[in-house]
C-alpha cells in the first residue's frame, strides 16, 4: 500500500532496505566494519570552507559515467549554468580522503560517513540541484536529507528503464528523469519504492541529435550486445550470470554451425573484453569491437541486433536495426517488453537461426516493431538532451513548470 514518509522517517529503514536487496550492507561482517568506520568518522570530523556556489552538482556513481555524459555537462554550461562533476567516491575512498562532516547522532553510526559525505558536498559546493544518475544507492537518501535543509532540489537521471525490480527501488529524489511511458508504469508496478519522487519523462539522454541510419536489409553483418556480469553471489545475480554465459554460449554454437554471417561484439562499457575474446573471440567471423566507439558507429555496418536483456534494445530500434533476443531461458521473462516486441527470446542456437531468419524474411515488418518499441519506452527520442537540460536549468532557477507524476513511497515488503 502506498504511503507517505519523509526523508528522515526512511533513515530507519535502511538497514532493512540494505538487507532485501541482499547487497553489501546486508552482510554482518561488513556492517561491523561499517559501523566502525561511521564512528571514526564522527571523531575527526571536517567542517570545510564553501569553494563557492554552483547552479548544478552533477554526481556522477563511475568514472564510466562521467565518461559518457559529457555532452549533458557542456550543454548545462551553454545554457548559462555553472556546473561542478564529482564522481562518487568509495566508501573507504570517503574515509581515507576525509570528506565528511559530522552529522546528527540520530542517524545510525553505519550511515554516518555517507549522511556527512552529503553534508560535505552540499556545505562545500552550494549547488542548486544536484543532478545523479543512480539505481539503488543509500548515499541518496542523505544527499536529499541535506538537500531539504538548504532548500536545494535533487534530480535523478534513469540510465536504463524502470521496471519492477529491487535495484530499481531507490526513489529518494525530488524528480526523476524517466525515459519514457513504460518507465511510469514500472514504477507504478513497483511493489518496493524507497522514498518518493516526481516522475518526470525526458527520454535518454545519451541518445545524440543525429541519432539516425538508414534501414540495412541486405547485410549479413550483425551487431551483439554483450552485457556484463553482476557481481556478488545473491540468487538473481548467479541466475543472470548464467543465463547471459548460456547466451553467449548460444551465439558461439550457432556460428560453428551456421558460418555465413559476420558478427561484431560490442562489450558493455564495464565488462571485461576478455572473458568475451574466451566464448566467442576465436570464432571465424567474429570481430569484438574496440571500447570508446558510439553505438550508431557500431550498427551502421550491422542490418539487425542480437544481444540479452539490454536497454541498448533501444537504441537499436532507434536506428532501424531489428533487435532478437539471446538468453537463457526462465531469467527476466520479457524484460523491457523485448519479447512483447520482438518475439520469444533465442535460448537455443537452432532458436537463434530461426530468429535471424524470420527477421530477413519481413524486414519490413520488424521495422514497424522498431518503431513501436521505441514509442513505447521513449518520450524524446534525438531531442532527448535538450530537454533533460531544459529541465535541469527550470529546476535550478526556480521555474519549473514540466507535467510530473508523482510517486509515493511504497514499504509493505520491508515491514512484513
Amino acid at each position: 500500500m502506498a504511503e507517505t514518509t519523509t526523508t528522515a522517517e526512511l533513515i530507519p529503514l535502511l538497514d532493512a532496505y540494505g538487507e532485501y536487496l541482499g547487497a553489501v550492507y546486508g552482510r554482518p561482517a561488513l556492517r561491523f566494519a561499517l559501523g566502525v568506520h561511521g564512528t571514526a568518522a564522527q571523531m575527526f570530523p571536517r567542517w570545510p570552507r564553501p569553494t563557492g556556489r554552483c547552479d548544478v552538482l552533477l554526481l556522477s556513481p563511475s568514472e564510466s559515467w562521467a565518461r559518457r555524459v559529457w555532452r549533458l555537462e557542456q550543454s548545462l554550461r551553454e545554457h548559462g549554468l555553472t556546473v561542478v562533476h564529482v564522481v562518487r567516491p568509495s566508501e573507504p575512498a570517503l574515509l581515507r580522503l576525509h570528506r565528511y562532516c559530522v552529522v546528527p547522532r540520530e542517524i545510525p553510526p553505519r550511515w554516518r560517513f555517507l549522511a556527512g559525505y552529503a553534508e560535505y558536498l552540499l556545505r562545500t559546493l552550494q549547488p542548486a540541484v544536484v543532478v545523479q544518475a543512480t539505481d539503488a544507492d543509500p548515499l541518496s537518501v542523505f544527499l536529499k536529507l541535506s538537500a531539504e535543509k538548504r532548500g536545494v532540489r535533487t534530480v535523478n537521471i534513469a540510465h536504463a528503464v524502470l521496471v519492477p525490480h529491487p535495484l530499481k527501488s531507490m526513489f529518494c529524489f525530488d524528480y526523476y528523469f524517466v525515459f519514457g511511458p513504460s518507465s511510469i508504469d514500472g514504477a507504478i508496478a513497483s511493489p518496493l519504492r524507497f522514498g518518493e519522487t516526481k516522475l518526470v519523462q525526458t527520454g535518454y539522454v545519451l541518445i545524440e541529435s543525429d541519432f539516425a541510419l538508414p534501414p540495412a536489409p541486405e547485410t549479413k553483418t550483425l551487431l551483439f550486445f554483450s552485457t556484463w556480469l553482476y557481481g556478488g553471489s545473491q540468487p538473481f545475480a548467479r541466475a543472470y550470470n548464467a543465463a547471459a554465459r548460456e547466451g553467449m554460449h548460444v551465439l558461439a554454437t550457432w556460428l560453428r554451425t551456421d558460418p555465413g554471417f559476420e558478427v561484431l561484439v560490442r562489450c558493455h562499457p564495464d565488462e571485461n573484453p576478455a572473458l568475451v575474446q574466451s566464448i566467442v573471440g576465436h570464432l571465424p567471423g567474429v570481430r569484438i569491437l574496440p571500447p570508446g566507439r558510439s553505438i550508431k558507429a557500431d550498427l551502421a555496418r550491422a542490418g539487425m541486433a542480437l544481444g540479452m536483456v539490454t536497454n541498448a534494445a533501444i537504441e537499436a530500434a532507434l536506428l532501424r536495426r531489428p533487435f532478437r533476443v539471446v538468453f537463457g531461458d526462465g531469467v527476466l521473462p520479457n524484460h523491457l517488453e523485448l519479447e512483447s516486441y520482438f518475439g520469444p527470446r533465442a535460448s537455443t542456437p537452432e532458436q537463434l537461426g530461426d530468429a535471424v531468419r524470420e527477421v530477413q524474411s519481413d524486414f519490413d515488418g520488424w521495422l514497424k516493431r522498431c518503431d513501436a518499441f521505441a514509442s513505447r519506452h521513449l518520450a524524446y527520442t534525438t531531442d532527448s538532451l535538450d530537454v533533460t537540460v531544459t529541465r535541469i536549468a527550470d529546476i535550478a532557477r526556480g521555474t519549473e513548470g514540466f507535467p510530473v507524476t508523482h510517486i509515493p513511497t511504497s514499504l509493505a515488503v520491508l515491514r512484513t
